[in-house]
């Protein structure tokens, strides 16, 4: 009896091979978010805490003026990068439902055509052993024909 064989089996290695690796590059953009995100954190934090220093009169309200500015323009560059590995995240994760679908169709279509291969070789079996049901019956009705003549 041969063995089964999934025509789509290479292709179906595949997808899940892509699958895995975007998965991979979907945890890497995820840890850049983060990362972004504890940065943003991070200059607002320091923002909050020059803004007393501002006061006019006091010695350090010039330099504490120029540490807020440059820490609200640093703030607006992470903003955008933000945006940017948000939308590379967004894109990441449509690739990787669609890639996940395919894989799964295809899964599952190898999981039917299986069972039917099964299916199909129980039929064969059966019937052999039903051949085989039938030369003994046939060989053992010979065989009576021949001892009572």
């Amino acid at each position: 009896m041969r063995r089964f064989r999934f025509p789509l089996e290479r292709l179906l290695r595949l997808r899940v091979q892509e699958e895995r690796e975007i998965r991979r590059a979907l945890a890497v953009a995820r840890m850049e978010l983060a990362s972004v995100d504890a940065r943003m954190v991070t200059a607002t934090e320091s923002m909050r805490a020059c803004e007393p220093d501002q006061q006019p009169g006091s010695n350090t309200a010039p330099l504490a003026r120029a540490l807020h500015a440059g820490l609200a323009r640093s703030l607006h560059a992470l903003a955008v990068e933000r945006r940017t590995v948000e939308e590379t995240v967004t894109r990441l994760l449509a690739v990787f439902e669609t890639r996940r679908r395919e894989r799964e169709t295809l899964s599952r279509l190898r999981i039917r055509r299986r069972s039917e291969w099964e299916e199909q070789r129980k039929r064969e079996e059966q019937n052999e052993i039903d051949e085989l049901g039938r030369l003994r019956a046939a060989a053992r009705a010979r065989d009576r024909r021949v001892s009572t003549s």
